[in-house]
């Protein structure tokens, strides 16, 4: 084999690497990395020979390309059948129109006839080494640049992946049908020109597509997301007669609706935030808890944490009512309407949350296992729509025994202070097991999913002692409750399936539960046994 041979393998292998490990990103990898990889090297071997042996015409040859990365994405990936062709589609049409940009381009500036490139094994070989290290580089680019929330967000909708299906076969079948005009005994710069045109607008298409599929979907999540919290809070108030609501506007600063004990106050509409805060606060929060309350609910503390990225935060504090002080939790959602942000907080009594206080872990300050377990079965008596997370942390135990306790139990230390400043609005946040940890939504969060992607980067880090090295990083489960949820066994089991998943696909990610991990995960056939 030759040196040219040799490279072209090995560049080829990396490549469908790099390509395997970005649409993971997308769909469900279903085979290990082992298989990927043997597979990938069978793909490079069987590409090198087809160039030697398959016929020269070129809508052949893009065909079987085609069909080569078909048989690729199915073999290795699951999920819906449209996602997976338009995966293969998009990998085929990137390559073949990156193929015949850079073709032309050689004609266009060497010696070259398209003839001897493409029936010249050698120079064939060649021009698609360049292509391949081309398509490479731009993978590693779309993987740092890109955040693999929104690469996930490209199959969340199946209308836009239909219609996106459609886009890419018509595209598909433009490339494959002007690859005809190659095989043409041709040699006058106008058409060479024409066809790099040609190919540089495929990718032009491709990609617009692509980004703009991406980007109606973040901006439907954001819409969404804006949408579902007011509404919370709305039902919040409807069901809770006993409770405040409170909705402000920081532009402006003033009130914009007072309900107290279920009932409107329309005097307090449109009256100075300010001034209205001034008398809640010195008339009827206790005095150890007014600093951290001042702080909550200043009108530059929202707009900060809004600018974060922030859009919910809750705080604990005594209010009270007639002469007796209550706990109380507030719910403060933060949402930009007409370029003006508007802040909602509902106020609810939390007497069963305090009365769980002495079950606290004393080394992580978070509910324990029985109390975690506890609320959040009362929490699903009320609303079975809540989210729950299982974090596990990769690679714990060696910690413990390499490293110390001493070390074991700073990391957990360090995991709890970031698990609760990620989730400040999370109902329970709990360890349930000796490195697992529980957290719970009692509404549907839109956003669960980037804050699960952030919290697997903020957990990551390589701990130290005496030349050792450990790498720690968190495997995720993440479980949506319905109505046939029964109670926290079961909604706990689908995130355990889940995070197992997780751990399956490499750790440090995280994994949504569907009913497809049940026939996929031998585990989960164990822990139904078990229940």
């Amino acid at each position: 084999m030759s040196v040219i041979s040799s490279l072209f393998i090995i560049v080829y292998f990396l490549g469908n690497m790099l390509l395997s490990v970005l649409i993971s990103k997308i769909i469900l990898l279903k085979k290990s990395w082992i298989i990927v990889s043997i597979v990938s090297l069978i793909t490079a071997f069987s590409t090198l020979i087809s160039i030697y042996i398959l016929p020269t015409s070129p809508m052949i040859s893009y065909s079987c390309f085609a069909l080569c990365y078909v048989a690729y994405i199915f073999t290795l990936f699951d999920g819906e059948k449209i996602m997976k062709l338009s995966c293969a589609f998009i990998i085929a049409i990137n390559l073949l129109a990156i193929s015949i940009c850079i073709s032309e381009f050689i004609v266009l500036t060497t010696n070259y006839t398209m003839h001897e490139l493409i029936r010249d094994p050698k120079v064939c070989v060649g021009s698609q080494l360049v292509i391949m290290v081309i398509l490479s580089i731009q993978t590693i680019a779309v993987l740092h640049t890109i955040d693999a929330r929104i690469l996930k967000l490209i199959s969340k909708d199946n209308n836009r992946v239909n219609i996106l299906f459609i886009l890419l076969c018509f595209l598909l079948v433009m490339v494959i049908n002007n690859s005809a005009s190659l095989a043409l005994d041709v040699n006058f710069s106008k058409f060479f020109m024409q066809q790099f045109i040609f190919s540089v607008c495929i990718l032009g298409m491709l990609y617009t597509a692509l980004f703009m599929m991406i980007g109606y979907q973040i901006l439907e999540e954001r819409r969404l997301k804006i949408t579902n919290s007011l509404e919370s809070q709305y039902k919040s108030l409807s069901s809770d007669s006993t409770g405040i609501v409170l909705e402000i506007n920081c532009s402006t600063a003033t009130v914009m609706n007072y309900i107290d004990n279920g009932k409107p106050q329309p005097e307090m509409i449109g009256i100075s935030y300010s001034n209205f805060m001034t008398f809640f606060a010195t008339s009827y929060i206790h005095r150890a808890d007014r600093k951290n309350v001042s702080r909550a609910v200043s009108l530059p503390y929202m707009i900060d944490l809004y600018r974060q990225g922030i859009h919910e935060y809750k705080y604990e504090y005594r209010i009270s009512k007639e002469g007796v002080y209550h706990w109380y939790r507030a719910y403060t959602s933060l949402a930009e309407c007409k370029n003006e942000l508007i802040a909602i907080t509902t106020i609810e009594e939390i007497k069963k949350y305090k009365n769980l206080v002495s079950h606290r872990e004393e080394l992580t300050g978070l509910y324990d296992k029985t109390s975690s377990k506890a609320l959040i079965s009362d929490l699903l008596n009320t609303n079975k729509n809540g989210v729950i997370v299982i974090i596990n942390l990769d690679n714990f135990k060696n910690i413990n025994k390499n490293l110390g306790h001493e070390t074991g139990d700073k990391i957990l230390k360090e995991v709890s202070k970031k698990l609760i400043d990620r989730f400040l609005d999370a109902d329970v946040i709990g360890r349930i097991q000796g490195d697992e940890f529980v957290i719970y939504f009692k509404d549907h969060v839109s956003d669960i999913e980037d804050r699960a992607l952030d919290i697997c980067k903020q957990i990551t880090n390589t701990y130290s002692k005496d030349s050792i090295n450990i790498t720690i990083s968190a495997s995720i489960g993440i479980a949506f409750g319905n109505k046939h949820i029964s109670d926290f066994q079961e909604i706990y089991h689908y995130a355990n399936i889940a995070m197992y998943q997780s751990k399956k696909r490499g750790k440090n990610t995280f994994t949504v539960f569907d009913e497809n991990l049940i026939e996929n995960t031998t585990l989960s056939k164990f822990l139904n046994n078990a229940k």
